[in-house]
């Protein structure tokens, strides 16, 4: 049985409707379903302060991540990109896993080894 490849958006870049409005994403993610299923883990907008919350989200989030298979698509907050890749590497133990990177030319994501 082949397992299902996932592709962990980090945070989806998003805008508001609206003063008040519906958020709504600023990228179409469909071409990164080409390397699996998305699984978007932080909420819109920014990051606590306090990193702990955003911490405990993506271990929780990404505590099955498997390095054979599965991507990270580095997208959203700075701060919470950055932590993505600490929960990865210290919490999870994962010495290197890979990303996805916007090609312009090609128009299509294509990956790249972190670690």
């Amino acid at each position: 049985m082949t397992k299902e490849r996932r592709v962990f958006v980090v945070q989806v870049p998003a805008r508001r409707t609206g003063p008040r409005g519906a958020w709504e994403p600023k990228y179409d993610l469909a071409p990164a379903e080409e390397f699996g299923r998305v699984v978007p883990v932080l909420d819109y907008g920014n990051v606590p302060e306090d990193p702990e919350p955003t911490r405990a989200r993506l271990r929780e989030a990404m505590a099955d991540f498997d390095a054979d298979c599965d991507y990270v698509l580095l997208l959203g907050d700075p701060v919470a990109c950055a932590q993505a890749v600490h929960v990865l590497a210290y919490d999870l133990g994962v010495p290197s896993f890979d990303v996805l990177k916007w090609d312009r030319r090609s128009g299509r994501y294509a990956p790249y080894q972190i670690g």
